[in-house]
């Protein structure tokens, strides 16, 4: 469409989050995707084609004996619907990381609920024998209650009432069955052997409210006559990173929404597939092709990365983009208990800034240096129930005059258990934390060629590694920046957020990279 402001208004209009998309952007940094009506009409459709079909028509490609024109016209058909839907994506991506107004704090919600502390098998570990000191007495207990930092800001404040005129009725009344109810608890304390007062219910981190309830789509039929999509005559370009420059003049803070800013619209979604996840900026898009297949190996990696070359995607990726091959099909086998199994089935693309490369949450993505990403919650959206994203960084010198001290501590966390009903146990052991703050804005990368630390990666940190002497060393020299490798950090997202970045050591010795990792 040549008119772009007649486009602007069409696609307000039927795509989900263009409307918010558009308010933030800023031209100067704003980089078109092409988009034509039939390609609205062609995202319409795909809207409507529920995503069962991809995988069932996959497995019948698959599983079929002779070539059949009907079927590779349905095939065919279906690559025009993951590109354009893909399309869509990559647009709205460009337009909400076009903006340099700070990252608007989402309500978190996870996609996997919480199970209850009461039906996880609990396992409590002594303290180390190498601590010659008091450990009882030194350590502090079950940190884990502690709720993370809010934001300063209040969005709503009732001005206070005065109280120089004598109560009103309505208040009496209030106070009335309080008073009883206090003079009857003194009364009932006397037969009491212990009145002990039961602790208030944990609250929910932030990270646990980020997307509610599910976002339901239209049952209307739609014909799913389609045309082939024209090749792209683009030239190709390398592919660049949408978040990578900040305005930091106006990166103050993270945690204050500026006045601005259009507010947040609420992504009503339970699959990471949707459109609406495509306007967050501290979440990876996920991008669709369509290939069947029942291995993920050398071609059928490379056909997908041809998929996105024809229809002229392949330009406006960025680095972390995750990309889904809904016609991936893994073969079954007889033994259904092995926990590796799901993880190997369960698959993704990455784009790590050159090619495709295979990426299976939740081990660290195979990019240079994950602390470019926008947030450490880049992926929480494709993790399983009760898993951390775990990241091979090397972490950046904090802005400290002397290291803060390691604390012993009570902690308690969750470890695969297959004696456990929901799958999980809750492990007590006593951990070292530390507490640093990073300014992410002032600070670059060493592995990622002078890029910027993500927004996301601001704020306070805390470390923690195992309750031994050599745990706390390391920690000590992480803190003090005499590391020189990466190492393996689980991400803990129940206790992350308001500002804080909780990071566990996973193991002591330096991490070891992956063959995908250095392709």
């Amino acid at each position: 469409m040549r008119n772009l402001q007649l486009r602007d208004a069409i696609l307000a209009r039927f795509v989900p989050g263009f409307k918010y998309a558009l308010e933030n952007r800023e031209t100067h940094r704003f980089r078109d995707v092409p988009v034509t009506l039939h390609h609205l009409e062609l995202f319409m459709i795909s809207q409507q084609m529920p995503l069962h079909r991809y995988p069932v028509h996959a497995l019948e490609c698959i599983s079929a004996s002779q070539d059949s024109s009907k079927r590779e016209e349905f095939t065919r058909r279906l690559e025009v619907l993951t590109q354009v839907h893909s399309r869509f994506v990559l647009l709205l991506q460009s337009l909400v990381h076009s903006s340099s107004l700070p990252v608007y704090e989402q309500p978190e919600e996870s996609f996997n609920p919480r199970t209850p502390k009461n039906e996880l098998r609990e396992l409590s570990f002594p303290a180390p024998l190498s601590l010659s000191f008091d450990v009882e007495a030194a350590a502090v207990p079950e940190i884990d209650t502690v709720a993370a930092p809010r934001p300063s800001y209040k969005r709503h404040t009732l001005p206070k009432m005065k109280t120089t005129s004598p109560s009103s009725p309505l208040l009496s009344q209030q106070s009335l069955p309080k008073r009883r109810f206090s003079s009857l608890s003194r009364r009932l304390s006397f037969f009491r052997t212990s009145s002990k007062v039961p602790p208030p219910p944990p609250t929910v981190p932030r990270s646990l409210q980020f997307y509610s309830a599910s976002w339901r789509r239209r049952d209307t039929s739609i014909s799913y006559a389609l045309s082939e999509l024209g090749a792209d005559d683009s030239p190709l370009e390398r592919p660049h990173r949408r978040f990578a420059s900040v305005n930091n003049s106006r990166d103050s803070s993270l945690s204050s929404p500026a006045s601005s800013m259009a507010p947040m619209p609420v992504i009503r979604s339970s699959s990471p597939h949707d459109i609406q996840m495509a306007i967050s900026r501290t979440r990876a898009p996920i991008l669709r092709v369509f290939v069947p297949c029942a291995v993920m190996d050398e071609d059928a990696i490379a056909a997908c990365e041809e998929q996105l070359f024809d229809c002229g995607l392949w330009g406006h990726l960025s680095t972390g983009d995750v990309v889904c091959n809904i016609g991936f099909v893994p073969e079954t086998t007889g033994n259904n208990g092995g926990r590796d199994e799901s993880d190997r089935d369960r698959q993704w693309l990455l784009f790590d800034g050159s090619a495709l490369v295979l990426f299976a949450p939740p081990s660290s993505p195979p990019l240079d240096d994950p602390l470019t990403l926008p947030s450490p919650f880049y992926y929480a959206h494709i993790l399983a129930a009760h898993t951390n994203q775990i990241y091979n960084i090397m972490l950046p010198p904090s802005d400290f005059e002397e290291a803060p001290e390691p604390t012993l501590v009570y902690s308690t966390s969750k470890v695969p258990s297959p004696h456990s009903h929901a799958g999980f146990a809750s492990v007590k052991k006593y951990m070292w934390i530390a507490r640093v703050t990073r300014l992410a804005r002032t600070q670059f990368s060493n592995f990622g060629e002078g890029e910027a630390i993500g927004q996301g990666w601001k704020g306070e940190w805390v470390l923690e590694g195992d309750g031994t002497c050599e745990g706390r060393q390391v920690l000590v020299d992480c803190i003090r920046g005499c590391e020189t490798e990466k190492r393996q950090w689980e991400f803990v997202r129940e206790k992350s957020g308001g500002g804080r970045i909780w990071i566990k050591l996973l193991h002591s010795a330096p991490a070891t990279t992956s063959p995908t990792a250095d392709k």
